[in-house]
């Protein structure tokens, strides 16, 4: 059990934090999170609204009703968590409360889970909302006239939804702090878009003959990968379960003849880069040997690309006793298929030529075999309109030469940075004054709510702050303990300093 009395300050942040870890909010059942939100904001007495679209808004009323000088601030988290477990844990989301457990690193400190996301991707932003509620309530925190509403918005993680169906009359503040970034240095002004796409291939399915009976069947599994945020991680080298799996596999099928029974890989979530997959495939008997050594040769060479990245990397082949389904792909489906898996971009794609960051991406975010057919999702992301509707337009003409069926899931629109801004301003001088260094101001590749806000109320002016993390999406995340406190600072002083506008 964690001793949160021994994380620092401010206490009801970890407290909050606690609870909220052992309240279930997958994306799109935020039911429960979203109840506990408003039970607090009716004990202090703030008014809570219900939007149509789930999000939930509380209004902390300025001090001073009466003043002409009232101004509107408002401060946004998202309620979801992205779902991801490591094979050996048994843990159900959508009841079991997560495991948390401190860890040093380097004489730091870090808030993990055990075995499972930490889902600080946004219980960070939601906490540090709660603990303001209370402070304020208890009158410990007097913000003047300042006009506080709360933003706590829905299903973020599978979609945006949350954003993408708020009430246009939700935001009326001035300024929009978005707690959804992260780096305790970092102001963040601006975001990549993206587009969510998932190409269906249809399967009718072929039963192994009975003169086929000397085939035996082989599972070839990728494990081990570090995985993390297809946004913030995606320039970091690390390796794309899917992408390896169907190279070996597009090799392999070159080299001998095979039947794919199946192909899996991912999580449930498409904006994470895919840590585990796995094929289950037919061949002749006498050609087992020959595709052992052949996957080892491979390994061997696919391991060196990922040399001091991917370190627990492991690539298996081995035999499946008791395989029930004797059914594959027709080999002319199995190969359009691996084709397009095979040539599908993946990682970075270019880079900002000022900013030097990732400019475009696409993360194979996860497949799935199932009775219908075979489905596997692509998400892209850029920070150019062009670039954008660019690599849409190859994505979408490559899976059409293969005859995959294509669905539009989603998009989102970039968040152009306004570097004129006075929020941004008065935030960089709020840093600097507080902790006598620059803050660092970045545009990140992540997707934030942020860009729809940006859209639909171009007047208000919008930052994004977090503490910092690592391992966003993937059952390594882990919180910084002491950011917390640092932003927490941050945040108080940046509010007591619009205040004295």
């Amino acid at each position: 059990m964690i001793k949160l009395d021994e994380l620092g300050e401010p206490s009801e942040f970890w407290d909050y934090f606690f609870q909220i870890s052992q309240i279930p909010h997958a994306s799109g059942c935020e039911g429960q999170v979203r109840e506990f939100i408003r039970r607090e904001a009716e004990k202090f007495d703030f008014e809570a609204i219900l939007d149509k679209a789930g999000n939930l808004l509380i209004k902390v009323p300025s001090k001073e009703r009466n003043s002409k000088k009232t101004n509107i601030i408002t401060i946004q988290s998202h309620m979801d968590m992205v779902c991801e477990k490591n094979d050996d844990i048994i843990h159900d989301f959508s009841k079991d409360p997560l495991k948390l457990k401190v860890i040093e690193i380097n004489n730091e400190k870090w808030l993990t889970a055990e075995g499972t996301t930490l889902g600080a991707d946004n219980a960070v932003g939601m906490a540090y909302q709660l603990t303001l509620m209370k402070r304020i309530h208890s009158k410990e925190l007097d913000f003047g006239p300042l006009e506080l509403e709360l933003l706590f918005t829905v299903s973020e993680e599978a979609g945006m939804f949350g954003a993408l169906g708020i009430d246009k009359n939700t935001i009326k503040g001035k300024y929009l702090i978005n707690l959804d970034s992260e780096g305790d240095d970092t102001l963040c002004c601006g975001c990549a878009g993206g587009t969510l796409l998932e190409g269906l291939m249809k399967l009718k399915r072929i039963p192994l003959s009975e003169k086929d009976k000397n085939y035996t069947t082989l599972k070839l599994e990728i494990e081990g990968l570090i995985g993390g945020h297809s946004g913030v991680d995606i320039h970091k080298g690390r390796a794309n379960a899917i992408k390896l799996l169907s190279e070996i596999l597009w090799k392999i099928d070159k080299e001998f003849q095979i039947h794919i029974n199946q192909i899996n890989g991912g999580g449930s979530s498409f904006n994470a880069i895919p840590r585990e997959s796995y094929s289950i495939f037919f061949t002749k008997i006498d050609e087992r040997p020959k595709i052992q050594e052949f996957v080892k040769d491979l390994s061997s060479k696919i391991k060196g690309l990922y040399e001091g990245i991917e370190i627990n990397m492991n690539i298996i082949l081995k035999e499946v006793k008791n395989h029930t389904d004797f059914t594959h792909m027709p080999l002319d489906i199995q190969k359009k298929v691996l084709d397009v898996l095979y040539l599908v971009p993946n990682g970075p794609i270019s880079f900002h030529p000022k900013t030097k960051g990732v400019n475009t991406s696409v993360n194979i975010g996860y497949i799935q075999t199932k009775k219908r057919g075979i489905t596997f999702a692509a998400f892209q992301r850029s920070s150019n309109e062009y670039d954008n509707k660019f690599l849409y337009e190859r994505m979408i003409s490559l899976m059409n030469l293969a005859g995959f069926k294509i669905t539009k899931l989603g998009s989102s629109p970039s968040w152009t940075p306004d570097f004129n801004s006075k929020l941004l301003q008065i935030s960089k001088d709020v840093y600097n004054e507080l902790f006598h260094e620059e803050a660092k101001i970045r545009i990140t590749h992540g997707i934030l709510e942020c860009s729809f806000f940006n859209n639909y109320f171009p007047n208000t002016e919008i930052i994004a702050i977090g503490p910092s993390g690592e391992g966003a999406h993937s059952p390594d995340e882990r919180l910084k303990v002491n950011s917390v406190s640092k932003v927490w600072k941050f945040l108080l002083a940046l509010l007591n300093k619009i205040m004295k506008e």
